[in-house]
C-alpha cells in the first residue's frame, strides 16, 4: 500500500499527551480537530510528577514512533515536543513558535492529563491567546458537523461567534445559536447587540446557523448547551472564561469549572478573552 502524501501544514493543533486512556482520546479529538481546521498535529510531552529518566527515555522512544505511525496513517504533518521541563515552563514559547491554534486536553476525574489538576491547568492557560478544547475520557468523537454557541450580553461573546465561524467556514459545519431571555435593560440591549453582529456577520459570510430563542437566563445557558449539544452527537460547546482567577473562584469554584468538568460527555472550547479582537484560526 502507497502511503499517502504527508501535507505540510502552518497551523497547529497541540495534544497534551502522556500515554493514558485520556490523552489517547484527546488525541482522537485532536486529529479530528486538524482536519476540521486544516492544520497540522503537535504532541507535547511534558516532565510528569515522579517519573524517572529511563522510564521517560522508553517513552520518548514510543513518542517516536507514535508520530511516524500517525504521519503515515493519516497523512497530516505530526510533530512532537518532550523537553525535560514541567509544561508551565515552555508552553507560552512553544505555542507562539509553532503557531498553535488550539490546545486540547482530555479529562479525568477531576483532573487533566499529565497529572495536572484544574486549579493548574487554569492557571496554565487562563492568559493563553490559544482556544483550549477540553475532552472528557469517553467522549466519541464525531464529525463536528454541528457546535453549540451560547450567547451572552457581553462584549466577549464576539470573539466566540468569530470562532465558531470558522467551524463552517472551513468544515461546513452547522451552528447552533443559543440566546438567553434577558430581563435586565443593559443585560438584554447587550444580547441584542451580540445577537444583530452575528446575524451580520454571518449572513455575510454566508455561514449557516440556526438561532434559538431559549427561555433561559444568562446564568444557566451555557449549562442548558451542554444538554442541547448531547442531543446533537457530541457537539462542541464554546464558551468565554473568566480572564482571572478572583476569590470567588478560588473558594467555591467558577461556574465555567462545572461547564469544563460536565457529566454530560460534551467537549468543550473555552475561549479567553482578549482585549486586541486576537482570532488565532485567520
Amino acid at each position: 500500500m502507497t502511503a499517502p502524501k504527508t501535507e505540510k501544514a502552518k497551523r497547529q493543533i497541540i495534544v497534551l499527551y502522556d500515554f493514558s486512556s485520556s490523552s489517547d482520546n484527546a488525541l482522537r479529538h485532536g486529529l479530528k480537530m486538524c482536519f476540521v481546521l486544516k492544520a497540522g498535529l503537535t504532541l507535547v510531552y511534558p516532565l510528569l510528577k515522579g517519573e524517572d529518566a529511563s522510564e521517560r527515555g522508553v517513552r520518548k522512544v514510543q513518542m517516536k514512533a507514535l508520530v511516524s505511525r500517525l504521519q503515515l496513517e493519516y497523512g497530516i504533518e505530526v510533530q512532537a515536543f518532550a523537553p525535560d521541563k514541567k509544561l508551565k515552563f515552555f508552553f507560552r514559547p512553544l505555542y507562539e513558535q509553532i503557531e498553535g491554534i488550539m490546545l486540547v486536553a482530555g479529562i479525568t476525574g477531576k483532573n487533566f492529563v499529565c497529572g495536572l489538576s484544574m486549579v493548574a491547568f487554569l492557571k496554565l492557560v487562563r492568559k493563553s491567546r490559544v482556544p483550549w478544547l477540553t475532552v472528557p475520557e469517553f467522549t466519541p468523537v464525531g464529525d463536528y458537523n454541528h457546535v453549540v454557541l451560547p450567547i451572552s450580553y457581553s462584549r466577549q461573546t464576539k470573539e466566540k461567534i468569530a470562532w465558531a465561524s470558522y467551524f463552517h467556514r472551513l468544515n461546513q459545519s452547522a451552528i447552533h445559536v443559543l440566546a438567553p431571555k434577558g430581563k435586565d435593560g443593559f443585560i438584554k440591549i447587550g444580547i441584542y447587540k451580540n445577537t444583530e453582529f452575528l446575524k451580520k456577520m454571518y449572513t455575510t459570510l454566508e455561514i449557516y446557523f440556526k438561532l434559538i430563542q431559549t427561555e433561559k437566563t444568562i446564568n444557566d445557558i451555557d449549562e442548558y448547551a451542554l444538554s442541547y449539544a448531547s442531543e446533537h452527537l457530541y457537539a462542541p460547546v464554546i464558551i468565554t472564561v473568566t480572564p482571572s482567577q478572583d476569590i470567588f473562584d478560588l473558594l467555591f469554584g467558577a461556574t465555567e469549572r462545572k461547564i469544563i468538568m460536565n457529566q454530560q460527555g460534551i467537549p468543550v472550547l473555552c475561549i479567553n478573552p482578549l482585549d486586541d479582537m486576537y482570532v488565532v484560526c485567520s
